[in-house]
């Protein structure tokens, strides 16, 4: 009886050691999956909208900003406040306007923020860059178009824009995984992601970009 009791254990521990061993190769082959990339890469592409999406806001509120001077903060009442899409792909830079002076507010780096999780996201703005808001949304001069506008490149002001985030799988490799629409006229920020994508040779591009 002992003896097949004894017996009965050794077995329970070899099936528990061979389903332990087969739960961590499904697990390091799963967390090496594209599906597991792009859940990561969303997560922080939400981090960076979180953000922008707050200042968007404060602007909108005329808020003031807080910084740390001197270990102390700094309590910064805008005239205008920008969002800069960096054109080397490095992050988004927001920014304030007091008078003439242009200061940095914070600096929201895709290195810091995505790459020490294995994920390397590029923004693809184009001919865009930045997005420029009067405190309140309030116009402030007669011949300007809209106190929320859009700038960049040889456009000039433009009406509606969207940024495209894509990450890179591997070498040559890279799939849109979210579209940023801005259209200064309503002074509207929409975020969608990128379910349904091209066949073919353009099977990494969503569908839904050129929408």
């Amino acid at each position: 009886m002992k003896k097949k009791y004894a017996f009965s254990m050794l077995e329970i521990i070899i099936v528990l050691s061979v389903v332990g061993m087969l739960s961590v190769a499904l697990f390091a082959n799963f967390n090496n999956t594209e599906r597991t990339q792009v859940l990561k890469a969303e997560w922080c592409i939400s981090k960076i909208e979180g953000e922008v999406r707050n200042f968007i806001n404060s602007a909108m509120r005329s808020r003031n900003l807080q910084i740390e001077e001197a270990w102390t903060l700094q309590q910064i009442f805008p005239d205008k406040y920008t969002i800069h899409f960096n054109t080397n792909n490095t992050g988004v830079t927001l920014g304030y306007t007091i008078g003439i002076n242009k200061k940095t507010y914070k600096i929201l780096d895709y290195t810091k923020l995505c790459n020490e999780k294995g994920i390397f996201l590029k923004a693809y703005p184009e001919n865009f860059n930045q997005i420029i808001m009067n405190k309140g949304f309030q116009q402030e001069k007669a011949e300007e178009i809209f106190p929320f506008s859009l700038t960049g490149g040889d456009n000039g002001t433009l009406f509606t824009w969207e940024v495209i985030f894509r990450i890179n799988f591997w070498e040559g490799t890279e799939k849109d995984i979210r579209k940023w629409s801005i259209d200064s006229r309503t002074q509207n920020f929409h975020s969608q992601g990128c379910n349904l994508y091209y066949e073919g040779e353009n099977r990494l591009e969503c569908e839904r970009r050129l929408n």
